[in-house]
């Protein structure tokens, strides 16, 4: 009898300290990418010089969801939208996303790669490989600041292949 109780003490022990981890995440990203200013330093015709080397050319939201361990490692499936008006394009990626934080003082380095497919939206058969490559800095809130290069694997324009840098903010909720 005394060996029940003392069973009965130990296993109701183990079960108070046991806790539930949740590992996913769900990012959400808003960003603008950049292209060079063709008319950079010449007289507009209001008499101003234009000064912007670098001009946005759209607009950028993407949100995935995935897997985590302990904030650090995460894999999700991501998919959005990316609007380029040079190329006249709306985009929609479908892709993997991996990421690793790299914790330094009060944030991270947070360093992601993402591979899938792309279709470009109401111009035909457009559909290829999507890559992309994104450097940015965490805070302590999970919001990044961050650089992006996203590469696209399909003729647009009779041109094959196409490449966008952009600059953004993502937030993670763990």
């Amino acid at each position: 009898m005394n060996y029940k109780i003392i069973l009965f003490f130990l296993l109701s022990n183990l079960c108070a300290f046991s806790q539930k981890f949740d590992s996913r995440y769900v990012q959400f990203e808003l960003s603008t990418p950049f292209k060079s200013n063709t008319h950079y330093g010449e007289i507009n015709s209001d008499g101003s010089k234009n000064e912007y080397q670098f001009i946005p050319d759209g607009l950028s939201a993407k949100m995935g969801y995935g897997i985590h361990y302990e904030e650090t490692i995460s894999l999700g499936l991501h998919s959005g939208i990316d609007w380029k008006i040079n190329e006249k394009l709306v985009i929609v990626p479908l892709f993997i996303n991996s990421r690793l934080n790299l914790e330094i003082g009060e944030g991270a380095i947070a360093l992601q790669f993402g591979w899938g497919k792309a279709s470009a939206i109401g111009k035909g058969d457009v559909f290829g490989t999507y890559k992309r490559f994104n450097l940015g800095y965490q805070n302590d809130d999970d919001l990044t600041v961050f650089a992006d290069l996203s590469l696209y694997n399909f003729t647009v324009n009779g041109e094959k292949g196409f490449g966008t840098i952009s600059l953004g903010v993502s937030k993670i909720i763990f």
